[in-house]
């Protein structure tokens, strides 16, 4: 993957999966600080860019066509065309939304920022230690600068990931 997108191979890896369109309805989610998804998909690619200490890779979901999208690129991150499924293992953190994904995160030990921007609630990873949900933008900010900034808390993410890795799935 690091010669694939030409990373510097000493960096740790960001995967994050852009979440799905869920704002094409009529009044979109009122609950989202986002208005349409143009706006969500900058936001949420320029904030994990700010991530310097790390690789950044961004993932699509299948409703997403990379014709449509590759523009992101322009912004400072790579795209990979590798299914999310090949993906996960290979990352140090993970970034997605509400995702079944996050299962397999779990299942490999990796820590996860769930940032819940449609506002879901999903009870899912309640517990989760090394899953961290967020829902407002501060508070993805905040954490994704302390876990991309602080090697120590990133590896006690990491522990309390793999302590619970056995329960949500095995290779």
């Amino acid at each position: 993957l690091c010669e694939e997108l030409e990373f510097n191979k000493d960096k740790p890896i960001l995967l994050t999966a852009l979440p799905p369109n869920f704002l094409y309805m009529k009044g979109g989610r009122p609950e989202s600080d986002f208005k349409n998804y143009e706006e969500l998909v900058y936001y949420w690619v320029k904030s994990v860019i700010n991530a310097h200490n790390f690789n950044v890779v961004v993932c699509l979901h299948p409703s997403v066509k990379y014709e449509n999208i590759q523009y992101i690129e322009d912004l400072g991150c790579k795209i990979s065309r590798q299914g999310t499924a090949e993906l996960v293992p290979l990352c140090d953190l993970y970034v997605a939304c509400v995702s079944s994904t996050i299962r397999w995160a779990i299942a490999c030990g990796i820590p996860v920022i769930n940032y819940d921007v449609y506002r879901y609630r999903y009870t899912d990873y309640v517990g989760v230690s090394g899953v961290i949900t967020v829902e407002e933008k501060r508070d993805f900010e905040l954490v994704l600068n302390k876990i991309t900034n602080d090697p120590e808390f990133l590896f006690q993410k990491k522990i309390e990931q793999e302590n619970l890795s056995a329960k949500w799935g095995f290779f």
